[in-house]
């Protein structure tokens, strides 16, 4: 078998087809989705991979990511041990926050399962990667702009 460039391979990659996978999807932070049957794993530039047993891997920061499996959130670190599990049945991973919804409201919580933005909004959303801000919509149609630390940043 040929040698692969994994290096190469994160830096290059957009969307393909390869080997025993789905799809690959570069995530553009150096590391790439990986998608078979269904479940996701990643595959980082030093070659070390998470195996594609997850309903969802959010993105990786710090050496570590939010991924759901059976049903449940748990936070991996990059030798795919569990380092914390989550009694969360909505959420999306944003960041390095769990974004969550309870009873029709949204919140975030960080990766020490503390509530970091209250569950009072309609909805967050990323806005700026980069700089880690996110959108705080609330019920009657208010923007703010927040950091991934819960700061409020405008009102």
């Amino acid at each position: 078998m040929a040698h692969v460039d994994i290096k190469k391979l994160v830096k290059d990659s957009t969307a393909i087809a390869v080997g025993p996978f789905d799809e690959i999807l570069n995530s553009g932070s150096g590391y790439l989705w990986l998608f078979k049957n269904g479940l996701q794993g990643t595959l980082f530039e030093d070659g070390t991979t998470i195996s594609c047993s997850y309903e969802k891997i959010g993105p990786w920061h710090d050496g570590t990511s939010f991924a759901k499996k059976g049903g449940t959130w748990v936070l991996l670190d990059k030798k795919e041990q569990v380092l914390k599990s989550f009694d969360i049945p909505q959420a999306t991973p944003c960041l390095s926050v769990l974004v969550i919804e309870q009873d029709g409201k949204t919140g975030t919580m960080n990766k020490n399962g503390e509530m970091v933005i209250p569950t009072v909004y309609q909805s967050i959303e990323l806005l700026s990667k980069k700089y880690e801000i996110l959108v705080l919509r609330t019920f009657d149609d208010h923007t703010q702009l927040a950091d991934r630390w819960g700061r409020v940043v405008t009102t």
